[in-house]
């Protein structure tokens, strides 16, 4: 097994993102490469200023933890969840921003600065 770590493009609102990947190569029964297997084990934005939109998405992919697992987990419509992950709310009422934060083990401010 071996690990890397690569950086995206610049994306949307100028957020690049960095991914540290562990992959390790299968091989047939003759020593001949059958093909490689990876797992993203971290993702986390190298920007400064992260649009929260992108932070959440990184941590709840950090979390393995879809919009409709938040939903049911913390009581906040799946809807309302979608906007705060496409950007349309730029901040949550302050509930709403604790029972995320909680969920993905972070401190509100650590979403919403």
């Amino acid at each position: 097994m071996e690990q890397i770590v690569v950086q995206t493009k610049v994306l949307a609102n100028n957020v690049q993102l960095e991914l540290h990947i562990t992959f390790c190569p299968f091989f047939n029964g003759d020593g001949s490469l059958l093909h490689y297997g990876f797992i993203i084990t971290n993702i986390h934005s190298v920007s400064e200023s992260a649009d929260p939109s992108v932070t959440l998405k990184v941590l709840m992919a950090r979390n393995y933890i879809s919009a409709q697992q938040l939903s049911l987990a913390t009581g906040i419509s799946l809807q309302t969840i979608s906007k705060l992950r496409n950007g349309k709310i730029g901040k949550p009422q302050r509930q709403t921003a604790l029972l995320i934060a909680s969920q993905l083990n972070v401190l509100p401010q650590d979403i919403w600065p």
